[in-house]
Formats: structure tokens, C-alpha cells, sequence
């Protein structure tokens, strides 16, 4: 440290006064000491898992000390605070001096993986000398490498650790790892069982996936086992420092009206975490936004064509919203939620070949793309951007149907939805008791059917199936055609079907 060089922090163009440290990496935070000169620190702030409000030194009631930057799925740590920024902001309006600020993080305390689970809780069989703050089996679900839960042998003669999850989850691995954060076994599952393991003790421990919960009604997967707990068993006494937990990164749901963006860019990107992440539909994936060539950082969102914008929402790594923007003519600057003071929203048109006119009809911002915009590295695990409502046009010779149903309704995607006109609704199709999954469209009478489209969420066809006086088994689109089997009979739709979401879907008679 060099006390005798310094900075000095005048006002900014809103007339106040801070100084500003940005790390490359999130880090959790401990203390911040303010040395004006000397080895007598002037600042001693100390950090909880909300604040560093906790101070001594003669500049503590002149200065407020807060950590920044966007950590979402961190499990928070009651004695530091998550972020990787460091800011000091003075309350009176005069210039100051800082000399040397030395920033200290917690040790020990690992980043999550992508797709890694938060457990609910963890246990175990018996714990070392009863002492549940040394050895407990939390030790081995807080993130810190510097703690470890011990494991002895239950009374029956089994030694287990197990962890809790809030729901059940489709599991993929379980990690055990060391005090260095390297990985010491690692389990991969199957959807019967997780005994595929790496590790040099692996014949003496097994990872069981299971669920006191319900699993119906779930997808299908091959690379994954189904539960809501996980126990690791082995020899009695044994410590865990970590032990991760790895779900299937499955994609998270449409949200009502959202517009499938064409393609996303950022300023920089940090290692392989891409501006595409943030609209792969996968909350287990996210983006790594580094500061451009001129110093600015920026994720950017390009629309297909220009649309009427009503919200855009971004979503943490848990699918809760964490800023919501609510969108007017004017501008998006109407925002709700923990990240809405550090990050501004704008929506432009930039890529139309001429200014476009608004529709009459919209009270929210016209535009192709969508850009948020801060000043320090930040993460996006997906951004939403929702339309005014859409509605088709009906084309020539459609049949208007009677009736609609569905084998059984995931997510409360009835099979209405699939022929009200309006492209921001979805039905979805799930298995139904006897486990055949089918959409059936009703006619008010008998007719000559031509042709049966399905429709993604922007009115552009994903399949079209051609019906002779045979079948309707001539598809073409930008769908899975294999994937589907359409029938036209005068007894109900056959069943058979494979699972299926259909934005909206019309009939044309010849």
C-alpha cells in the first residue's frame, strides 16, 4: 500500500459525492477499511448479509459503505454481503480524499454451478459430539468451504446425509466437494438410479435420489432421476465440506403474450456466458456482461420486427421476477422490484427500414429492441418481453369450431386457448389417466377439412398439415412434423398423441 498516493472525488452531474471499487467476480464481503495515511484506518465498516452498517473509525457518521451487483441464486451468508462492487457515498456535499480502501471477502465461499439447487435443509444420521454448529449436516449447503458436516452411524448401524429440496426436482448430479472446491466424487443419474460415479472412493458411498412428494404429470428424461431428497450413504464418520446438487435445466414456461426475441448481443462477454443465454428459456443458464471498449455495460434484445412493448420482466435463477418494467408510450421507466435503482430500461427502434407509425391501438412502446443498461459487470439469467395482445385475423374458408378439449391441462393451459384468435394464449397437452396425450378440435357439423395450421405466439405457422381424401399426413413447417399425428374423422379425434403446446391453431375447409 502506497499512502502516499491518493484520489480525490468531486461531484458528478447530480451534485453527489462517492467513490467506487468494481471487482471482476461477485465476492461476499466482510469488511471495508478506509487508511487515510497511516496504519490508524479512519473507516472500519463491518458487513452482514444486508449491510455494512456496523462501523468504527471518525469517518463513520460522514459516510455510508454499501456492496453492489447482481447476485441472484447466492444463498445469502449472515457475516458478509454478496456483490462486486464496493461504494462509498458522503452525506455532505464537499469533496474528499481516499488514500488506500482495502476491501476483505469472506474465505472459503463458493459460486454456484449452473442448474445448481438451493436445499431446503439437510440432515443426518448421527452427528459428531452432538455439536450441531461444528459438524451439523448445514455445514454441508452453506457455501462455505472452511465448514463441514461430520457423519456418525444412527443407532440402526447406518451412516447418511441427506438434503431437502422445496419441490420435486428432475436430478442430474450430485458434486462432493474438497475445502479447495475441487470436485471429490460426482454421481451422474439416470431416471432409475445415480450409481454412475467418478471419484477415488466411490465404492464406499452411494447417492439415492427420491420423493415424498408427488411426481406426476413430469416430462420424460433419461439423464435424470425425479425427487425431492437426496442421501448420500457411506462408512460411518465421514465429513462433507459441499455437497451440490445438479438439476435438469429444463425450460421454464412462456409467460402470457411474451414475444420470441430474434436474437440478443452484449458489450463484452466473460468467459463462455453468452448474450443468448438471457432468451434460451433456461433459468440454469445466464449471461456475464463485461464493460464495452468505451466503459459501458448493456445486454441487448433484437425483436423479429417492430412490436408493441407492454412489460418486460427479468427473471432470477429461481424464475422470480427481480425487476419488472411496465412500458408506455413515453418510455419504460415505471419499474418494480430489488434491481430496479441500478439498472435503466430502454426500448428503440433500430434496425426498421423507416420509422415506424404506432398503432392506434397502442398505449405502450413501439419497437424492435430492448436494451438494459448499468454501470458494473452484471448477470441475466432471462429477460421477457411481453406484447400488447395479439389477435389473428381469421383467413379465407376457416371453420369456426364448436367445442375443444384436451387429454389432461398442464399449467392451466386449457385447450381453449388454442382456437380464442389470441396468439399470447397457449393450450398445453399433458398425459392424461389412460397416458395417451391428444388435442381434439370439435366442428359444428361435418366438413371437408383442407388444411389444419398450428401457430407460434407471433402469428407465424410451425406446421401445416394437407389433407387428401385419404389423411392429413402431408406436414411441412419449421416444427417436428414426426413429432405429431393430425386425423380428421367423423367419430372424434384419435388418440396417441405425443405431449404438444399450440399457440392457436385453425381449420380451412376446401
Amino acid at each position: 500500500m502506497d499512502y502516499n498516493t491518493f484520489c480525490f472525488t468531486a461531484a458528478d452531474t447530480d451534485g453527489t459525492y462517492w467513490f467506487k471499487i468494481t471487482f471482476k467476480n461477485v465476492n461476499c464481503i466482510e469488511r471495508v477499511i478506509w487508511f487515510p495515511g497511516g496504519d490508524v484506518p479512519v473507516g472500519n465498516w463491518t458487513c452482514t448479509d444486508s449491510q455494512c452498517g456496523d462501523c468504527e473509525g471518525e469517518y463513520c457518521g460522514q459516510f455510508t459503505v454499501s456492496v453492489e451487483g447482481a447476485v441472484s441464486g447466492l444463498t445469502p451468508i449472515s457475516d458478509c454481503k454478496f456483490g462486486d462492487t464496493v461504494r462509498i457515498d458522503r452525506h455532505s456535499n464537499n469533496g474528499f480524499y481516499v488514500h488506500e480502501l482495502v476491501v476483505i471477502q469472506k474465505q472459503g465461499i463458493r459460486q454456484r454451478v449452473a442448474g445448481e439447487l438451493t436445499p431446503e435443509g439437510a440432515e443426518q444420521s448421527a452427528t459428531k459430539e452432538d455439536d450441531e454448529e461444528q459438524y451439523g449436516a448445514g455445514n454441508a449447503i452453506d457455501m462455505d468451504l472452511e465448514t463441514w458436516s461430520y457423519t456418525l452411524a444412527a443407532s440402526d448401524g447406518t451412516s447418511w446425509l441427506k438434503m431437502t429440496l422445496d419441490k420435486v426436482r428432475c436430478i442430474e448430479k450430485g458434486i462432493w466437494h474438497t475445502n479447495t472446491g475441487q470436485s471429490l466424487h460426482t454421481w451422474t443419474c439416470t431416471d432409475s438410479h445415480c450409481n454412475n460415479c467418478e471419484g477415488s472412493k466411490c465404492s464406499d458411498f452411494t447417492l439415492t435420489v427420491s420423493s415424498d412428494g408427488a411426481a406426476s404429470d413430469f416430462p420424460s428424461f433419461t439423464d435424470c432421476k425425479y425427487g425431492d431428497s437426496v442421501k448420500l450413504e457411506g462408512v460411518e464418520g465421514f465429513a462433507v465440506r459441499e455437497l451440490a446438487i445438479i438439476g435438469k435445466q429444463a425450460a421454464r414456461e412462456l409467460v402470457a403474450n411474451e414475444i420470441k426475441p430474434a436474437s440478443a448481443e452484449q458489450s463484452a462477454t466473460h468467459q463462455d456466458y453468452v448474450a443468448g443465454n438471457a432468451i434460451d428459456m433456461v433459468l440454469g443458464t445466464w449471461t456475464y456482461t463485461l464493460a464495452d471498449s468505451d466503459g459501458f455495460f448493456w445486454l441487448k434484445i433484437n425483436l423479429a420486427n417492430v412490436r408493441c412493448i407492454k412489460q418486460v420482466i427479468w427473471l432470477g435463477a429461481s424464475g422470480a421476477p427481480v425487476a419488472t418494467w411496465n412500458c408506455q408510450e413515453a418510455g419504460c421507466s415505471s419499474c418494480e422490484g430489488p434491481y430496479c435503482s441500478q439498472y435503466s430500461l430502454i426500448v428503440s427502434t433500430e434496425r426498421a427500414e423507416s420509422d415506424p407509425s404506432p398503432a392506434s391501438d397502442c398505449e405502450n412502446k413501439y419497437g424492435d429492441t430492448v436494451m438494459i443498461k448499468t454501470g458494473s459487470l452484471f448477470y441475466v439469467h432471462e429477460l421477457v418481453v411481453v406484447g400488447k395482445p395479439v389477435i389473428r385475423e381469421r383467413v379465407a374458408n376457416e371453420i369456426i369450431p364448436d367445442s375443444v378439449e384436451q387429454s389432461a391441462t398442464g399449467n392451466n393451459n386449457f385447450a381453449g386457448n388454442a382456437i380464442d384468435l389470441d396468439l399470447g394464449s397457449q393450450s398445453r397437452s399433458i398425459a392424461g389417466s389412460d397416458g395417451r396425450t391428444w388435442l381434439k378440435i370439435t366442428l359444428d357439423k361435418v366438413n371437408c377439412v383442407k388444411q389444419v395450421i398450428r401457430y407460434y405466439n407471433d402469428g407465424t405457422p410451425i406446421l401445416t398439415w394437407t389433407c387428401n381424401g385419404n389423411n392429413c399426413s402431408y406436414c411441412k413447417g419449421k416444427g417436428n412434423c414426426e413429432g405429431f399425428i393430425l386425423k380428421v374423422s367423423t367419430e372424434g379425434a384419435e388418440y396417441g398423441l405425443p405431449p404438444l403446446s399450440v399457440c392457436n391453431m385453425e381449420i380451412l375447409s376446401s
